[in-house]
Parts: C-alpha cells; sequence; structure tokens
C-alpha cells in the first residue's frame, strides 16, 4: 500500500492504493468486466454521461423540447467514497436485478447465478497487508419525467423545475436510504459537472471550460521525448474540447488566448503553436471560407465550427456504442420455465478479425533513434514483399518512456 495526495479536496487528504495488478481476483475481475459492460452500455445509455460533450448535447435536446425555463435549476452531487462504502450483498443483488429485468438469464452462456457467484469472489476477496496486519475489505469493492438526469460514476447531474426546498428534502432524505453512503449536492444555475461549467442565463444556456482550482496549465511539455505527433495531437484534443464546450464566441476567443498561453508555458514554440491551430481550423471549415489566422474573427465561423463538432461523436461515444453493439439477444426456446416471460440469452460478440492479418511490433521512444521505424518496415518489405506473408501488414508502435504516474500505479513501491 502506498497513498498518493488528494490537492483538489479540502486540507489536501491522502489516498491509500492498493497494488492488484497481480491479485488473484485481477482476471476474474476484468472477465466479468468484458462479459457486462456491454450490456451495461447497451441498457443504461440514457441514464449515462459519458462525457462534458454527450452532457450538452442532451441538455441541447432538453431546451429543444421547451423544458428549460426561467425558473430551472441544475443540481449536482457526488456520492462520498463510492467504491469503499457499496454494500457488498446489496450490490450482487442491484447485478443479478439488472440481468433479469433485461430478461438476460444467461450471458455468453454463463447463468446469473454464476455470475453473481464469481462477481461475490472479486467484492469479498480483496486483502491485504499494513503494518504487519492482515485486513479484508468487507464494504464496498475495487474501484422516467421530462427532467434530464444522468451519471457519470459517482457524480449525477439533473435538472429541477420544482422549488429549491423540494428538491433540497429530497436529497436530504436520500442521504438516510443508507447510512454509509452520504451525498454532497450543488444547487444553483451554474454548476459544474466533470469538465465543462453550464450556467443558466434567463432561459439561455452558457457553457465553458470548468478548471478546479487546484488544476495547473500543465500539458505534455515540449522539451519531452515524445513522438511528435504526441504535441499535435495535445493541441488538436484541447482545441477541439474548446469549440465543443465554449458556447459563445467571446469565451472561445478567451479561452483559445489561455489555450495559446498553456502551451507557451509548457515550452511549445510560438510559430508550432499557430501552425497547430491553423491546421485545425482548415480541417474543420471550408476551403470557400477567408484564410484563418490562430484567432477565429468571425462569430459565424465560430458558430458553424461547434455545430460541426458537436454533431460528431467524441472517442468515448464512439468507443461506447461499439461497446453496446457487441450484444446480440437471441430467445431461449428450451427449458422456458414462465411461458410469457421474454427468457432471452445474451451474447457478447467482439470483432476479433479487425487485426488479423496485422503484425504488431512496439518499440520504446526516444529521439536518437528517429527512422527507426521506417528501417525496420524496409527490413520487412525486403524479406517478405514476394511471398506468401505479404499480405501480413507490419505496424511499427511507440511506446512512451515510464513517467512518474506509471510507476506508481504499475509497480509496487520499494
Amino acid at each position: 500500500m502506498y497513498f498518493i495526495l488528494k490537492p483538489h479536496k479540502k486540507c489536501t487528504p491522502l489516498r491509500p492504493i492498493l497494488n492488484t495488478i497481480h491479485a488473484a481476483t485481477k482476471q476474474i475481475s476484468q472477465f466479468l468486466d468484458r462479459l457486462i459492460r456491454p450490456l451495461f452500455d447497451r441498457y443504461i445509455r440514457q441514464t449515462t454521461f459519458v462525457d462534458g460533450a454527450d452532457l450538452l448535447n442532451r441538455l441541447q435536446h432538453y431546451i429543444q423540447k421547451g423544458y428549460l425555463k426561467s425558473s430551472t435549476l441544475f443540481i449536482t452531487f457526488d456520492i462520498n467514497n463510492l467504491y469503499t462504502m457499496l454494500p457488498q450483498e446489496e450490490s450482487l443483488n442491484v447485478l443479478a436485478e439488472f440481468l433479469r429485468v433485461h430478461n438476460c438469464e444467461k450471458v455468453n452462456g454463463l447463468s446469473i447465478d454464476t455470475i453473481i457467484e464469481l462477481a461475490r469472489v472479486v467484492l469479498q476477496a480483496n486483502a491485504f497487508v499494513y503494518n504487519n496486519k492482515f485486513y479484508r475489505q468487507i464494504i464496498g469493492g475495487a474501484m422516467a419525467s421530462h427532467e434530464l438526469y444522468g451519471r457519470y460514476i459517482d457524480d449525477i447531474f439533473f435538472t429541477w423545475n420544482g422549488s429549491e426546498d423540494e428538491v433540497k428534502e429530497l436529497l436530504e432524505a436520500s442521504n438516510y436510504f443508507r447510512p454509509n453512503i452520504k451525498l454532497e449536492h450543488k444547487i444553483s444555475k451554474s454548476v459544474p459537472f466533470l469538465d465543462v461549467l453550464v450556467q443558466h442565463n434567463h432561459g439561455t444556456l452558457v457553457s465553458s471550460f470548468y478548471h478546479k482550482p487546484s488544476a495547473e496549465p500543465t500539458v505534455v511539455s515540449f522539451l519531452s521525448d515524445h513522438p511528435r505527433h504526441v504535441f499535435r495531437n495535445v493541441i488538436q484534443t484541447v482545441l477541439t474540447r474548446a469549440v465543443r464546450y465554449l458556447s459563445t464566441f467571446e469565451i472561445f476567443n478567451h479561452e483559445r488566448r489561455a489555450i495559446r498561453l498553456m502551451f507557451l508555458y509548457n515550452r511549445y514554440p510560438s510559430n508550432y503553436i499557430n501552425q497547430q491551430f491553423e491546421k485545425f481550423f482548415a480541417d474543420y471549415l471550408s476551403s470557400t471560407s477567408p484564410p484563418i489566422l490562430p484567432m477565429i474573427t468571425n462569430e459565424s465561423q465560430s458558430f458553424a465550427l461547434r455545430q460541426k463538432l458537436l454533431n460528431e461523436l467524441t472517442a468515448k461515444q464512439t468507443q461506447l456504442a461499439i461497446s453496446a453493439a457487441t450484444v446480440q439477444l437471441t430467445q431461449r426456446t428450451q427449458n422456458v420455465i414462465q411461458p410469457n416471460r421474454n427468457n432471452m440469452e445474451a451474447t457478447i460478440q467482439r470483432n476479433n478479425d479487425k487485426f488479423k492479418k496485422n503484425f504488431f511490433i512496439h518499440i520504446t521512444h526516444e529521439a536518437r533513434l528517429q527512422g527507426v521505424a521506417r528501417e525496420i518496415h524496409m527490413i520487412h518489405d525486403n524479406h517478405f514483399k514476394n511471398t506468401d506473408k505479404a499480405e501480413i501488414r507490419l505496424v511499427v508502435g511507440f511506446r512512451n518512456n515510464p513517467n512518474i504516474e506509471f510507476e506508481l500505479s504499475r509497480k509496487r513501491p520499494a
């Protein structure tokens, strides 16, 4: 066990970390995750926020239906120490109920009872030694109305068109459902959720970045030993998020300056920043538009760019959609105990042929080895170009040099 700081919390408490990479239950846990997560992604999508962009899209639909009123409140709350406070047996009962409600009597041939027993092993076999004492975890586990409601793990956001006193009473009553589960809530017309700040301004939705008070303006330093595409991707990702989140031209230009300063602070050359900004805008705006400088000066261009990006799925949304699409439900015709019930069997079918004809080589990136990937491809082509192996595609990938986060999360400290 070791500890890391939680600088965003009052008094900077410590978070205990148990290294379970090689724990006995790790593979069972991963197996269950691959088995059940696609079902969760398919059936719980309407009450799950994937990221900040997903929240903004859902709020836009909420507004289009006419539900946003001058009195509408935004409420966020999170559950204190959710993973370590969940009642284990009740969690298992909820999992069983989830599978039965969606008629998944079997998943990839495994019955609900078998899945529950495997989950029980994962929850109840968490043990560790600290200060020469043996510990076993006995609580928790390893980590319909017009209103909009959704959650991201233990963070919840919803809208409310009733009185503030009513929603306060509801939230305070929720704190008594379970003695070890407590909610911390915020009720306002301006609330942060994930990395986006949403504000209700007299019937108009205004959104911007949310920067935690403890946040530092740091990204991957331009002086670090990373492949060049990493620096390009960092700039592209930050700009994409800014365009999606920032609802007005004024907010966008203000944040654009802050983004530029952040990259300068992290030793990115000014010309390189300008080049990447120009490339980003040129990729999304039509060639018939006037020449684009690193700073957009046309409000209509800013609006068009935002609408185009909001209509595109984010990487997380795409990943979730692919996961949900792997679920195949088939009607079971044998051993049906209740004739009037849809007795279904779920099968998780992943595309395992995607990389069937690819051969991967990974090397640790070092700037002094520039060109080594090209040389590996040349060696491969010289040996296999005119053979029956020529159809196999060689992919040379780079691993980044280990950083402090990697050392802490992947290795047990000495």
